[in-house]
């Protein structure tokens, strides 16, 4: 009888290899892996991953891969192409956001057989169990497959309380391959302790794909379960891949008691919090999380107009992300601030202007901090997809149109290359330079390197302090120059 499956972990962008942990192929096989089954996760950046997968999949139950919208359907449609050439009977599954959001769209390609949508761990495991018996598939809540040539949407499946599932089965993967190198960590693991967000948000799609509701385990689990993995894998740092994990001041609380109660003694970064929210904890809580390891918390700032953030219905205000802030500095937390321009209807000139004006005094407040700086992507099923559609937005019809869909880059007729190339510059150039990032990445380096980066990088920071306060961005040859050296660096 079989009892293995195979999944793959497409690349996410073409030039930017990025080797996290895949929390959402391993959130899958959670239930299966207790069963028994044998669970084999390839990863994009593994050498011959190709012959590996074709490999596995010769006695497999099924194929599955998860996607976002962008280049990873690009790389995840490379391989299942290969796949389905050489075993055209074995099922391919697909998950992850953008199945989820386009079922429908996406079942149409020739290379997906069923989609798994939303929340997938019981559905999965229900798919798994109904293909091993060559059963219908009719009854299987949560799937879109294809019946001869009939699609078929089954019923919605329950959302279901994380706590309910197994924990995370790390070994599946080489988690020393994944560890990553922080300013608040050298060996830092990614986690997840939730999932949704029950906010409206109308450019994000996860009231979409998790209908407004959240899931978190609770503050003594989550503990429990990383003092395992610091002692499996000798971590010293957790980066949490939360939607939004501060959902509320008394599961802060809980959690910062325990981490302290237990010695935990770990760092926490990127930790998704909402300024509305966290500017109304008490300052005794905000003690707590300093003392618990909390380092960086990561923010949807989304603009400096209050009017934008109305119109996204964001429901903060622009004086609680610059409360937040001081907050955090007076903590010693620093603050991740993530903005955008190019919403539809508006003018890019002007959100340019004023993001960079709020960020500007942002860096008055913690001259440390870190920023992230982007063009809005038309997201589909988010609120405001429907507002880029009507104003121009050609959206793409089918998977393949899908995979050259790059987020980082302008893909609406009212952005120009400009403020793409300005994004670019902000996010590769001035923020690291202007902050901490690039004096934290220096001290990882030798002292025969370290010496030479350092007063490269001076030379850098002189330029780039005197374009910023002059808010003069444009002959950016400095730029440019810098980003060849982080491109030879790399080839070192």
């Amino acid at each position: 009888m079989k009892k293995k499956i195979v999944l793959y972990n497409p690349q996410a962008e073409e030039f930017r290899p990025f080797k996290g942990i895949p929390l959402g192929l391993l959130s899958i096989s959670r239930i299966l892996n207790k069963e028994g089954y044998k669970t084999c996760i390839t990863e994009h950046f593994e050498k011959n991953v190709e012959e590996q997968v074709l490999e596995e999949c010769k006695d497999s139950i099924c194929f599955g891969v998860t996607a976002m919208t962008g280049y990873q359907i690009q790389d995840a449609l490379k391989m299942v192409k290969k796949v389905k050439a050489k075993y055209p009977k074995l099922p391919i599954v697909w998950g992850g956001w953008h199945s989820s959001i386009l079922p429908l769209e996406t079942i149409k390609s020739k290379y997906v057989d069923i989609i798994v949508r939303g929340q997938g761990e019981e559905t999965f495991t229900e798919l798994v169990h109904t293909l091993e018996k060559n059963q219908s598939l009719d009854d299987v809540a949560g799937i879109v497959f294809k019946k001869k040539e009939k699609i078929i949407v089954t019923k919605e499946r329950p959302f279901s309380d994380l706590n309910t599932f197994p924990p995370m089965p790390y070994d599946l993967v080489d988690v020393e391959k994944h560890l990553m190198n922080y300013d608040f960590g050298k060996r830092t693991i990614q986690y997840n302790a939730s999932q949704g967000c029950p906010f409206r948000c109308a450019f994000c799609a996860d009231p979409e794909v998790y209908k407004r509701r959240w899931s978190g385990l609770k503050p003594e689990r989550v503990v429990s379960e990383l003092k395992v993995l610091k002692n499996k894998y000798h971590i010293d740092a957790v980066v949490f891949t939360d939607s939004n994990f501060f959902i509320s001041e008394k599961y802060t609380i809980e959690f910062c008691k325990l981490c302290i109660k237990e010695k935990l003694n770990l760092k926490f970064g990127g930790v998704n919090g909402r300024a509305d929210v966290l500017t109304k904890y008490k300052k005794s809580t905000w003690l707590l999380m300093k003392r618990a390891g909390i380092k960086n918390i990561l923010n949807g700032t989304e603009s400096g107009s209050q009017e934008i953030l109305d119109y996204i219905t964001k429901d903060i205000t622009v004086e609680q992300i610059k409360d937040m802030v001081k907050i955090g500095t007076e903590y010693n937390i620093s603050i991740t601030c993530s903005t955008f321009i190019g919403l539809p209807g508006q003018d890019i000139e002007k959100e340019f202007k004023i993001n960079i004006d709020l960020i500007d005094s942002l860096m008055k407040i913690n001259s440390k901090n870190t920023y992230f700086f982007s063009i809005y992507t038309p997201y589909p099923g988010c609120k405001m997809y429907s507002e880029s559609i009507k104003h121009g937005f050609k959206q793409p019809k089918n998977l393949e149109s899908w995979a050259k869909f790059e987020l980082r880059k302008a893909n609406t007729p009212w952005v120009s290359d400009k403020y793409a190339n300005m994004a670019e510059q902000l996010c590769v150039y001035y923020f690291p330079i202007l902050s901490n990032q690039i004096d934290d990445i220096i001290k990882h380096h030798g002292i025969l390197l370290r010496i030479p980066l350092k007063i490269g990088y001076q030379f850098f920071r002189i330029i780039a302090k005197i374009r910023w306060k002059l808010k003069f961005f444009s002959l950016p040859v400095d730029y440019h120059l810098f980003k060849y050296i982080l491109y030879l660096k790399e080839k070192l």
